[in-house]
């Protein structure tokens, strides 16, 4: 069952919503210590986060770039206000509460056999909240679980021998998008004890990704799919009705190939919509609609990441004292200052070692965090 379309959606949502949330930690206070810039010996250890620390991010750019053979996914998202806070603190991690509203688009070609499926997607006003679980030790990722509510267009540009563009607005006020995702090993892009002339590398993980799709457009779409598997054969009546009338008003015949042809598109997509529908199940259409699977592996990438110097930053109008980590290979650069007990500023090039993100510009706005 590859002509999935509605499958294809919900992965790029699914896809767009995952790597939404696909950033690090963030972190900054407006202390300066002149002594830990000058004392290249100096050891940053993994910082001590406690309920109620909040950061508080601007995102002038997070591209999200997917390919693979015959088919690729191409994200660009952006919001003024990405909000983190500690929300619990247990033995051994930290859960931090994600609040944003962003706004995006993004664009995918997936191929499977049976010709192109080009598809657009556009994001407004759309609000992502969720959840971030860290290692105390070490900061690393251990889970991403992020909810999307808002507004989604999705527009079809081009299917399997159909060239009629279709736009599907998908409201999902009252409704929303839920992520649940695993990592089989921490996504660590920090190495404590930090010090200047550290080298280190990023751990390949298994990231196992499940969750649901809820809206009131969806339970009316399956109700109306009921009724009309209840009444096949008025349905199409109606459909070579319409179809003729359209045809007589534009000048051409529908021929019973075409007819036969449309008969069956409906039957599938009726068969699709019962099957997936009224709440969606994205481990389940991952599986066996998109038949790519549920879990994605990550390969390790060593010594990637080299820690430069210590040196002043300004980001958003306030100054901080940060160790330079650059990606090898100039690609991008990330700043984590230990005064603000977290990352204040990335930018760069980072396909090679965060999944599916090409290019981000994170700074730090403001927090509370107190060393």
């Amino acid at each position: 069952m590859n002509s999935k379309i509605f499958g294809i959606i919900v992965c790029i949502l699914l896809i767009t919503s995952y790597i939404a949330i696909a950033e690090n930690t963030e972190k900054t206070s407006t202390k300066s210590s002149f002594e830990k810039l000058s004392n290249a010996s100096f050891d940053a250890d993994t910082p001590i986060w406690v309920v109620g620390n909040t950061w508080r991010y601007k995102i002038d750019d997070l591209t999200i770039d997917y390919e693979q053979e015959g088919q690729y996914i191409h994200v660009s998202l952006l919001t003024d206000k990405l909000e983190l806070k500690v929300v619990n603190v247990t033995t051994d991690s930290y859960v931090v509460e994600i609040d944003a509203a962003i706004k995006g688009s993004g664009n995918a070609y997936i191929d499977l056999g049976e010709g192109p499926y080009n598809i657009t997607l556009n994001l407004n006003n759309t609000k992502l909240t969720g959840t971030i679980v860290f290692n105390k030790s070490d900061l690393g990722i251990t889970q991403l679980n992020p909810k999307l509510e808002g507004r989604l267009v999705v527009k079809i540009n081009e299917l399997p021998n159909v060239s009629i563009p279709i736009s599907i607005p998908i409201p999902l006020f009252g409704g929303s998008i839920n992520i649940f995702t695993n990592l089989s090993i921490p996504l660590t892009i920090i190495n404590f004890p930090l010090n200047v002339s550290n080298i280190w590398g990023v751990p390949g993980t298994s990231i196992s990704i499940d969750g649901t799709i809820k809206s009131p457009y969806l339970n009316l779409l399956d109700s109306l799919n009921r009724r009309v598997r209840n009444h096949w054969n008025l349905t199409f009546l109606i459909m070579i009705l319409i179809m003729e009338i359209y045809g007589e008003i534009y000048g051409y015949t529908i021929d019973e190939d075409v007819l036969a042809a449309i008969k069956e598109a409906a039957k599938t997509i009726s068969d699709i919509l019962f099957d997936i529908l009224p709440v969606i199940n994205i481990s389940y259409v991952l599986t066996n609609y998109m038949q790519i699977g549920n879990v994605f592996e990550t390969p390790e990438i060593p010594a990637i990441l080299l820690c430069e110097s210590t040196e002043d930053i300004t980001v958003q109008g306030n100054s901080y004292n940060a160790y330079n980590i650059s990606v090898i290979g100039g690609i991008g650069n990330i700043y984590f200052a230990p005064d603000a007990g977290n990352i204040v500023k990335i930018s760069g090039h980072f396909k090679d070692i965060i999944p599916f993100v090409s290019d981000l510009n994170i700074e730090l706005k403001e927090t509370n965090y107190q060393p």
